[in-house]
């Protein structure tokens, strides 16, 4: 009997040869077909494409069967690498746990954000997790700040209020905001530095949004004072509560990696004992 890894040499070298047309036509590929990427073939020719049904000559029908487990095997190993929508959100939720039990464990201060997606990051690359981490500028506003954002500060009332943060922000320290966005969520390790309860801005230790649930704004010929203020083309923007939270892009800004919170290697993170705790999970 044919070992595994010779009989899948043997299965990929028929499957080429059907793909080149180097099997006569027509043939039935029974239940071993995938679906066709529906090319149109060049004008009077025809080969045979994976997804026509068409027919293993007899001489390979005993190797595809052979192969078979072996082909199972590697199907449910993809299946396995493959996260839902759902199975994100858990794991992003755990992360959002782990992080905010490290932080107030080892008193770390609620504004940093570089170490917060640090943590975020290593987690999400051992666990094979799409991501990327993101400098923004945010600004996050109550029902009131958000409606008047524009007017000069001199003539906004008390109850408007807004706490914002990027490249453009005086002080010291990294001047902007990291987040963490995956295929299909935004994540903000650090949203609980914006919250601001006497004003009736509202915000957990961690903010997890699905991406549909944001608004794009795009720069018009009408400009928002957000497009002017920070000469940003574009920003989005999802409610948080009675108020809202905004940010744009700022990629250009990676200073950040030379932070000495950005280099805090993992083992010292305990991401490893994490990510096995959460592989145990799954």
């Amino acid at each position: 009997m044919l070992s595994s890894q010779i009989t899948t040499r043997l299965v990929n070298r028929c499957l080429y040869k059907l793909q080149k047309g180097l099997y006569p036509p027509p043939f039935n590929l029974g239940k071993y077909t995938t679906p066709s990427r529906r090319l149109t073939p060049a004008s009077g020719s025809h080969k045979p494409r994976i997804g026509e049904m068409q027919e293993i000559p007899a001489g390979l029908r005993k190797h595809l069967q052979l192969a078979g487990n072996s082909i199972k095997l590697k199907t449910n190993k993809l299946e396995r690498s493959s996260v839902t929508k759902q199975k994100e959100l858990e794991i992003l939720q755990e992360i959002s746990n782990q992080w905010v039990s490290y932080r107030k464990n080892n008193q770390i201060e609620k504004n940093s954000c570089i170490l917060g997606s640090n943590f975020a990051h290593s987690i999400l690359s051992r666990l094979d997790i799409k991501h990327e981490v993101i400098p923004v500028g945010t600004t996050v506003f109550n029902r009131r700040g958000w409606e008047l954002f524009g007017v000069p500060a001199n003539l906004l009332p008390d109850e408007a209020w807004q706490v914002h943060c990027s490249s453009a922000s005086p002080g010291p320290g990294f001047g902007g905001h990291i987040i963490i966005q995956t295929e299909n969520f935004f994540f903000d390790p650090t949203a609980l530095q914006f919250s601001r309860p006497q004003h009736e801005i509202l915000l957990g230790e961690t903010l997890i949004v699905p991406l549909e649930k944001r608004t794009f704004v795009e720069r018009g010929s009408t400009p928002h004072p957000i497009h002017v203020m920070y000469r940003t083309n574009g920003f989005w923007t999802f409610p948080i509560g009675s108020g809202l939270y905004s940010y744009f892009l700022e990629k250009w800004n990676t200073i950040y990696r030379k932070s000495p919170d950005w280099r805090v290697p993992a083992q010292a993170l305990g991401i490893p004992s994490i990510v096995e705790e959460m592989r145990k999970g799954t």
